[in-house]
């Protein structure tokens, strides 16, 4: 290495023979390394420690015990700047840095508050930059940048942790089910020309900015199996009847965050975002706020589609202590349950039905639009006027429709008749999440009948 710094020409570099041919690659910003004994220098242990010990004396004389290594040397008086993480100076922000005579103490200045070896700050922060540098191994949820890598570095793992939260759509959901059953089997898989072990240890990190520097939202660790098979058992919760027209039915981490936010207000709710994420890895309970958000989200807009119908679901599925609140957990209409706010959802659904087929598509607004918020928080109080009205639309449905009429009536009639002489007064907000999917449950197999109609009348 001496004799090239001796010999190189910086003037005469590009018309280097070896250099001409990808010249142009280097000028964008190319990385050159050097080779010792046909390997990288960086693989060589005694350069290393070489460079490392040159290192530390130009930058300064201050010794400390390093925080991270354990081991005595010069402590960094400044941390390095990270660079990619959404929301923070573009020019990078730190991990660690202290500007202000109230976060010291003891007399010690910048980084001596928080001792880290120069040695440590460096590998840090060349590591942080390196991982967040490629945007297709990265994903946000909400304000916090997410990284993740596993021992030793392969990317190969980080590329199936972006297809298991639907970061890359080039993938196919196939590939990466079948990858998933394999790994649940404790089998090595191959993927993208690398090969998976489900026993090795994957890393994960949220970063969020905070002022001039970045703040630690969380830092995980487990199997790399272990995090897939936490992410399948939510997508599993997730699983519910769709609508015909949706054709990619998994619900990524982003599109829940969607659902929950507010027509032109913030794209999401920062407490939510991260605890969330945290549930989701970590098989844990959801958060407390993925219930009110949802509910208070379907009674502002009225729009009870199948990706807040599944939140609610898995919700309950996953978060309640009353057994019969999981009774409407059911990936379709179930019909067994007299679980009384799940039965009040279904009723609902019909009565909808009764007003939009008596009025042949001519209507403004339906009860969902008049009386969803009412019937499934206080129904007591809603349910007799809905009856009432109902009996006014069967009337035009009789003379209509007579067969379609003696069905729905016969559908509420048995409904009703499993229903508690006293309608519940109230509901609280885990029972409306069942009457939601009640509603949904009916509302989709309403929809599904009128699908196969149209096609026993098209062929």
């Amino acid at each position: 290495m001496k004799n090239f710094f001796r010999r190189w020409d910086p003037q005469s570099a590009m018309e280097n023979g070896i250099l001409k041919p990808d010249l142009e690659e280097i000028q964008k910003g190319a990385n050159f390394i050097f080779y010792y004994d046909t390997k990288p220098v960086t693989k060589d242990e005694k350069i290393v420690q070489m460079w490392e010990r040159h290192a530390d004396l130009q930058e300064g004389t201050q010794t400390g015990i390093c925080l991270v290594t354990g081991e005595r040397g010069p402590v960094a008086k400044l941390h390095p700047l990270i660079k990619g993480v959404r929301g923070a100076q573009s020019s990078g922000a730190s991990l660690v840095s202290f500007n202000g005579d109230s976060f010291c103490s003891y007399g010690m200045e910048s980084g001596a508050n928080a001792q880290t070896g120069e040695a440590a700050a460096r590998a840090y922060g060349a590591a942080l930059n390196y991982l967040l540098s490629d945007p297709k191994k990265v994903f946000w949820a909400g304000d916090v940048t997410v990284v993740g890598w596993v021992e030793e570095g392969e990317g190969v793992y980080q590329d199936l942790m972006m297809a298991m939260f639907n970061q890359d759509t080039s993938i196919r959901d196939k590939d990466v089910q079948d990858a998933l059953k394999k790994l649940a089997r404790g089998e090595n898989i191959h993927w993208k020309d690398g090969e998976i072990n489900p026993n090795r240890t994957f890393y994960i990190l949220g970063l969020s900015p905070n002022a001039a520097r970045l703040s630690v939202r969380f830092f995980l660790e487990n199997r790399f199996g272990a995090w897939l098979e936490n992410i399948r058992k939510h997508e599993g919760r997730l699983e519910i009847e769709l609508p015909s027209y949706v054709a990619r039915p998994y619900l990524p981490f982003w599109m829940i965050l969607d659902e929950m936010k507010a027509p032109g207000g913030k794209d999401t709710i920062p407490p939510l975002t991260v605890a969330l994420l945290k549930a989701i890895l970590q098989d844990a309970r959801y958060p407390e706020e993925l219930l009110y958000c949802t509910v208070r989200r379907i009674r502002a807009d009225h729009d009870l589609n199948w990706k807040r119908a599944a939140i609610l679901k898995a919700y309950l599925e996953k978060n309640s202590t009353n057994p019969k609140n999981k009774e409407g957990c059911s990936v379709g209409l179930n019909t067994e349950t007299n679980h009384q706010a799940y039965l009040l959802g279904r009723l609902f659904s019909l009565l909808e039905n009764v007003q939009e087929t008596s009025a042949g598509g001519t209507l403004n607004t339906t009860i969902k639009d008049q009386y969803l918020n009412s019937m499934c928080s206080t129904p007591a109080l809603v349910l007799p006027q809905l009856l009432k009205l109902k009996e006014s639309h069967m009337k035009k449905l009789r003379r209509d429709k007579p067969g379609l009429a003696v069905t729905l009536d016969k559908q509420i009639v048995e409904i009703i008749g499993r229903l508690e002489i006293e309608t519940p007064r109230q509901l609280r907000v885990e029972e409306q999440a069942v009457f939601m999917l009640g509603y949904y449950h009916q509302t989709q197999k309403r929809y599904e009948k009128k699908e196969e109609e149209e096609e026993c009348g098209n062929q």
